[in-house]
């Protein structure tokens, strides 16, 4: 079936289509190469590999076949790059990717920029990490989400390489500029609170955990993302209070020592 739809689109354009029909049939195409890798979930072994290799063939005639069609190429080179990567041609994986940010279709580049930050996690090339997820913050205002979503990656990329100030300035930009977002907000709250906690900075835990949950509670008052946002300010509460008992009872053993720590009583002279 997908071999005759793309050998029908192929002469649709050979008998001098016009640009609209060659954009329709892009989207045809693009949307058959989406079915196509979407029908190998669940599959395994030869089956998941012949379905993932057919829907990479289709993204990249798309690509090759309707360059003009600008928003579907870019679509497909995201495409083509998750399906290489799930076949595990990593390098193929990469370099769609890498066409699909340097599209200006802002969505699937934002995407792709994303996409090249797991791989390279993965492939432990953290600066390479880094500059994919800082293109996204500072190229794709237009995009909030996606640049709240960079935002809280470099937290925890930041937090995992030891530079605490560095993430803190991070999450603290998406409650800065993304405070609209619930999600992200609740993850930087999250992270900033766990952040002070590995300080031991119990203190300063709290308070940005109380500051920032009641300007969320003002902001979403009375919307359906009230009943959620109250759910996970109560859970990071829960562990705060949890954490901070964890060490208030450390602190309780290292002062009056353990059962285990007292020496053995002396052996009875029975002479």
């Amino acid at each position: 079936m997908y071999r005759r739809l793309s050998l029908m689109l192929s002469a649709l354009l050979l008998l001098g289509a016009a640009p609209l029909v060659a954009q329709e049939t892009a989207k045809a195409l693009l949307a058959a190469a989406e079915k196509r890798v979407d029908a190998a979930k669940g599959k395994l072994g030869e089956e998941l590999a012949t379905a993932l290799k057919e829907g990479a063939a289709m993204f990249e005639a798309v690509t090759q076949r309707f360059p003009a069609a600008k928003a579907e190429a870019a679509r497909a080179e995201l495409g083509l790059g998750r399906a290489r990567r799930r076949l595990g041609d990593f390098g193929a994986a990469e370099a769609a990717w890498k066409r699909a940010a340097a599209s200006g279709e802002t969505r699937p580049a934002a995407e792709a920029l994303h996409d090249l930050a797991t791989l390279y996690q993965k492939q432990k090339r953290m600066p390479d990490a880094q500059a994919a997820l800082e293109r996204v913050v500072a190229e794709f205002g237009v995009e909030p989400r996606e640049r709240a979503e960079a935002l809280v990656r470099l937290g925890g990329l930041f937090r995992r390489l030891k530079r605490p100030v560095d993430a803190e300035a991070a999450l603290r930009r998406i409650l800065a500029e993304h405070g609209d977002l619930l999600t992200p907000c609740l993850d930087a709250i999250d992270d900033l609170v766990q952040l002070k906690l590995d300080e031991d900075k119990d203190a300063d835990a709290a308070e940005i955990l109380s500051a920032q949950g009641e300007a969320l509670k003002a902001r979403f008052a009375g919307t359906k993302q009230e009943a959620r946002l109250g759910t996970t300010l109560d859970r990071i509460r829960l562990r705060l209070k949890s954490e901070k008992l964890d060490k208030d009872g450390a602190g309780e053993k290292g002062r009056t020592g353990e059962k285990g720590d007292s020496p053995p009583p002396s052996p009875v002279d029975n002479g």
